[in-house]
């Protein structure tokens, strides 16, 4: 039986192993150009086996986009559902885990980022992996909007606005990094979700003065 320790230790090691994979991939794509590099490169640069690779990514594309999914942390988001707070953007943005990476090893993340605008089909994929998100947060928006809906609101309408808000937040995301990518930031000012919030509330206050 494994102790707990040495489980620690393990996942440690898998974690690093899978992050020097991902380092690498990104940094031979953006050196050599997606299309030209191959497993036997990423590998070679690595220092893993194939085997090793398959076992944690399966393709060249998965190595590059990582293996994080973002996901609700279900504690916060009931939270937020009980909530009282009035700054309903601000809170709900909390309820998103944020990845490691984003935080620990953000020149890995803007690496990644350039990377997926230079390639929409790249881009492609990785929305599609982080498309439940969206979704999610529709879905405990509206549990908390229509808490507190007036009487005359549907429920259709209700959902409307937590559709358009969800996707207004994960817009306001994606325009933050794309602008942080073509304006050659300093690294330790790679955005955060909360970053996304606040020019969200900032174009919302300049429209409706």
């Amino acid at each position: 039986m494994t102790g707990e320790g040495e489980q620690t230790l393990r996942q440690r090691r898998a974690a690093a192993t899978a992050l020097n994979i991902e380092t690498q991939a990104v940094a031979l794509a953006l050196e050599h150009g997606l299309d030209n590099v191959t497993v036997e490169m990423i590998c070679a640069a690595s220092s893993v086996s194939a085997r090793t690779f398959f076992n944690y990514f399966g393709t060249k594309d998965n190595a590059i986009l990582g293996n994080f999914v973002p996901e609700i942390d279900e504690s916060k988001a009931r939270e937020f559902i009980a909530s009282n707070n009035p700054d309903i953007l601000g809170e709900v943005i909390g309820i998103v885990k944020v990845p490691d990476h984003l935080v620990d090893h953000q020149e890995l993340e803007f690496n990644r980022m350039k990377l997926l605008i230079e390639n929409p089909v790249l881009m492609a994929k990785q929305r599609e992996r982080y498309a439940i998100v969206p979704k999610k947060v529709e879905q405990i928006l509206f549990l908390r909007l229509r808490r507190d809906a007036p009487s005359q609101e549907t429920e259709e309408q209700t959902r409307d606005v937590a559709a358009l808000a969800s996707e207004l937040i994960a817009l306001a995301f994606r325009y933050t990094l794309t602008q942080t990518i073509r304006n050659g930031p300093q690294l330790a000012n790679v955005p955060m979700p909360a970053d996304a919030v606040a020019l969200l509330k900032s174009v919302m206050t300049r429209l409706s003065a």
